[in-house]
């Protein structure tokens, strides 16, 4: 999660990653135009990555063993399409976690 928090991906499967949410250090950085923002939550060690076409990649630990769990929220024109988005990301993260 550390390499995550200090070295975001500028891209994940051909996508710009344009907003950076880290809810440990309860803030946001848009990665196009630098702004900072604050995110007003009680802190959690989440990371969001959010990318150009409105895609979300949450990262965060498991609880119970010692991993990082990654969820994908994606839309596609198809259920087909939207699948295909969610197949890319994960072998791009798996890329990323060699």
């Amino acid at each position: 999660m550390e390499d995550l928090r200090s070295n975001p991906p500028k891209e994940v499967a051909g996508l710009r990653v344009e907003l950076v949410k880290d809810y440990k250090m309860s803030r946001t950085k848009n990665v196009v135009n630098g702004e900072e923002g604050v995110i007003d939550l009680p802190k959690s060690n989440v990371i969001q990555l959010v990318l150009e076409d409105g895609s979300v990649i949450t990262a965060r630990p498991s609880g119970t063993e010692p991993k990082i769990k990654f969820y994908f929220m994606t839309k596609g024109e198809t259920l087909d399409r939207a699948e295909e988005n969610i197949k890319r990301f994960k072998e791009e993260i798996l890329k990323l976690a060699e």
